[in-house]
């Protein structure tokens, strides 16, 4: 059994549809894990807003009750979601079924599908028609390829939309912070060789090479550093408040200001089709 890291996206799945069901009844949802592939605690943190509406139990695959749900259920992969036959009651069920998202057990169980891609929605977010938010822990390492690719789509389509943000986890190293800000500021006020230092910085990850690719992207130092000391943290900042309210630890984009996509599933995005997410990298789905 593999982890497909999809679980995170696919339980705040039900949370855009929770709200707007408010006469529906109780849904029993049973999240089968294991210690090597557990579930993540912000999954629950959706449900738990409405707890009128899904009764959550988290079953490890080692107690009877997990050993009782493996010969029921036969999951292909953990963690797995199991929700029980009241959701058949729901008004959009008809749709979850007929578009792939639930697999029906023998049992009379479901279980949702690993092939549902964006699967988070926000209501309180307003809609923002062709916005992309790459949320990554760097733009380097595992994830320069990744970045050379949206570059190069960008270039192709200049109206892409596309804002990175920067994930938080810890302390952050000091030149790793300083780089955060500076790429804020380049992205903010001077976007199009903000793209070119990005190009050679992903090919550079040393911090001595930043003057070098800024001089190369054709941005001034002495322009930027009143802008860094004025709002550079501010900027980094919104990245993680924006963060901590979606209740994401990993990267990930934000479509629209309303939908979470996984990032080997950005070619379902207008504009972003031709990214190869083969040559990038392995994406660390089952990864924090």
């Amino acid at each position: 059994m593999k982890n497909k890291g999809y679980v995170p996206f696919l339980l705040a799945f039900f949370f855009f549809y929770a709200g707007a069901l408010f006469s529906q009844p109780l849904v029993s949802i049973v999240i089968l894990s294991d210690v090597n592939r557990p579930y993540w605690d912000a999954d629950i943190e959706y449900f738990r807003i409405f707890p009128d509406k899904f009764l959550i139990e988290a079953v490890d695959t080692d107690s009877e009750e997990g050993k009782e749900w493996l010969v029921k259920i036969h999951p292909s992969e953990l963690p797995c979601v199991i929700i029980d036959k009241q959701i058949e009651d729901y008004p959009l069920f008809k749709e979850w079924e007929s578009g792939g998202f639930l697999e029906k057990k023998a049992s009379g169980h479901y279980v949702i599908s690993g092939n549902f891609v964006a699967p988070t929605s926000f209501l309180s977010r307003p809609v923002k028609e062709g916005k992309i938010d790459i949320f990554l822990w760097s733009l380097s390492g595992g994830y320069a390829e990744f970045t050379r690719e949206i570059i190069q789509a960008k270039k192709k389509n200049k109206n892409l939309d596309i804002t990175f943000r920067f994930l938080k986890a810890g302390n952050i190293d000091w030149d790793i912070y300083r780089e955060y800000i500076l790429q804020k500021i380049l992205q903010k006020h001077y976007p199009e060789q903000y793209l070119i230092y990005l190009w050679y910085r992903t090919q550079n990850e040393d911090p001595a090479f930043s003057d070098q690719a800024l001089e190369l992207s054709g941005a001034k130092k002495k322009d930027l550093d009143p802008l860094i000391k004025k709002e550079g943290f501010s900027l980094l900042e919104e990245d993680w408040k924006t963060m901590r309210e979606l209740g994401i630890s990993k990267p990930v984009v934000l479509w629209k200001n309303q939908h979470l996509v996984q990032l080997q599933d950005v070619t379902r995005i207008a504009g972003l089709e031709g990214v190869d997410t083969k040559k990038c990298f392995t994406c660390p789905s089952s990864s924090r």
